[in-house]
């Protein structure tokens, strides 16, 4: 039920963010290597190169021809896209500031230490005026977004009511524990590995929240499971689990912190929030609110964003190279040979 947001760490933003790299611009006919011009603005296919390599970093998958070509259409699109919107953004005059990107990096950096920082960037072929200059880019998007679409939805009582009846079944939960945990398991060495593992637990039993050291310190934090999010075991699933991981959780009680648990990944530490008994949860139940109007809002975000990107796209004049590359080379391959 949950959906990527606006807001990112620094690894989703090396992840997400590649494909805001700037498109140069160029008033004569498209030059060699451009795969595709907005409004006269050329995307280069190093630029897309680029953006492709940090992408599949550290994959050992190994991809066909016609698999990169369309992951390499999906990045171009994205440029596209997000070229438009930057154009749109300007004439509303939501370019980011220079201090509103200083305050996203200072809140970025925040999150780990500074030797934790240059390595994810060093780690991500990235350089701080690449970060800085994507940042910009994001922060004028998010700012477009929150006016023309954020700003406009609305979620009725009358919504989450029918939203909940249709999906009933889904809030009849079985018993279960809902925690948060953070893994260590980055380190030259064991004995490295539990020392890294026991100062994270140290700043928590200092008194630190959880969930901020979590998004700090987890090594398992992604744009889709950040550091510190609660997350659902039910008791079947708990039994499958490894022994000493079952151990803690069903020794813990509601608020408290885990010891170090060591498992085949890292160590691990979690918090229990909640022993979930199990059962139909009514409409009137604050969680089941607020998971309903989530859903609903993403509902709404996804398609009013569509919408808006569409709409943007009409009133621009977009040539894609790529794609008529691609489909000229299907062509050619379909040809029967010539006569003898």
């Amino acid at each position: 039920m949950n959906r990527l947001k606006w807001q990112f760490g620094l690894a989703a933003l090396v992840a997400v963010l590649m494909i805001l790299i700037p498109a140069c611009s160029r008033k004569n006919s498209p030059g060699r290597g451009v795969l595709a011009t907005v409004n006269g603005k050329e995307i280069s296919e190093n630029e897309v190169d680029r953006v492709y390599l940090r992408s599949i970093k550290g994959q050992t998958v190994q991809y066909s021809e016609d698999q990169i070509n369309s992951l390499k259409l999906n990045i171009l699109t994205s440029m596209i896209n997000d070229q438009i919107l930057l154009e749109r953004a300007a004439k509303l005059g939501l370019n980011a500031t220079e201090t509103e990107v200083e305050n996203r990096l200072t809140e970025l950096k925040s999150r780990s230490t500074a030797e934790e920082f240059q390595k994810s960037l060093k780690d991500q072929d990235y350089t701080l005026d690449e970060l800085k200059h994507d940042l910009q880019k994001k922060i004028t998007i998010d700012k477009l977004k929150n006016k023309e679409i954020t700003a406009k939805i609305s979620i009725t009582d009358g919504q989450i009511s029918d939203y909940y009846q249709k999906n009933k079944a889904n809030f009849n939960f079985p018993p279960g524990y809902r925690f948060a945990h953070i893994l260590i398991a980055n380190a030259p060495d064991e004995a490295k590995l539990k020392e890294f593992a026991q100062a994270v637990l140290n700043r928590i039993r200092s008194g630190e929240e959880f969930t901020t050291v979590a998004q700090q310190r987890s090594d398992d934090s992604t744009p889709n499971s950040p550091g510190g999010q609660i997350t659902f075991v039910s008791d079947a699933d708990l039994a499958k689990t490894d022994p000493a991981f079952k151990a803690a959780m069903t020794a813990l009680k509601v608020g408290e912190t885990s010891d170090l648990i060591r498992s085949k990944q890292g160590y691990l530490i979690i918090k229990l929030f909640e022993i979930e008994k199990g059962g139909q949860h009514d409409l009137s139940d604050p969680r089941v609110q607020t998971t309903v109007r989530n859903d609903l809002f993403e509902q709404k975000d996804r398609l009013l964003t569509d919408a808006f990107i569409e709409d943007t796209r009409d009133e621009a004049k977009i040539t894609n190279y790529f794609s008529k590359r691609i489909l000229e080379s299907a062509s050619k391959a379909s040809a029967p040979p010539p006569a003898k």
